[in-house]
């Protein structure tokens, strides 16, 4: 009876700490989206050099923001993860933000093009999904 109670105490133990990990992620995300929005340039108003872009999360949220036409796509990409910290502590192997016309997956190479260049001016629609972990690839 001993050995089950120390048992289950080590394992109480251990989901706390995992608990408090989990946590400390999670600030952590929030601290480091807050920072990367603040980065962000101003939303420009409605216009012709104005893209208007919106992204649909994983929990089936929309966000909606305009960018000027040339912004690089790593600025929507910030926006997306700042606008969302939870979505992204949910998904462990990160985000992926797809457009499907153009058909877009927003990577690290994809990053420097402008919305103009990768032919989403004057308007873009995202879906943000978990990227498919390495593994699986």
């Amino acid at each position: 009876a001993n050995e089950a109670a120390s048992a289950a105490e080590a394992e109480a133990k251990r989901l706390e700490a995992e608990e408090r990990e989990r946590k400390e992620a999670e600030e952590r995300a929030a601290a480091e989206a807050a920072e990367a929005a603040e980065a962000l340039p101003a939303e420009p108003a409605a216009g012709p050099d104005a893209t208007t872009v919106l992204a649909r999360l994983p929990d089936g949220k929309r966000l909606s923001r305009r960018f000027p036409k040339q912004a690089p796509l790593s600025h929507v990409r910030t926006w997306v993860t700042a606008a969302s910290p939870e979505a992204a502590a949910a998904c462990p192997a990160g985000l992926e933000i797809v457009s499907n016309y153009p058909r877009l997956v927003v990577g690290e190479a994809d990053a420097p093009l402008s919305l103009l260049e990768a032919g989403l001016h004057p308007q873009a629609t995202f879906f943000v999904r978990e990227a498919a972990s390495p593994e699986a690839a």
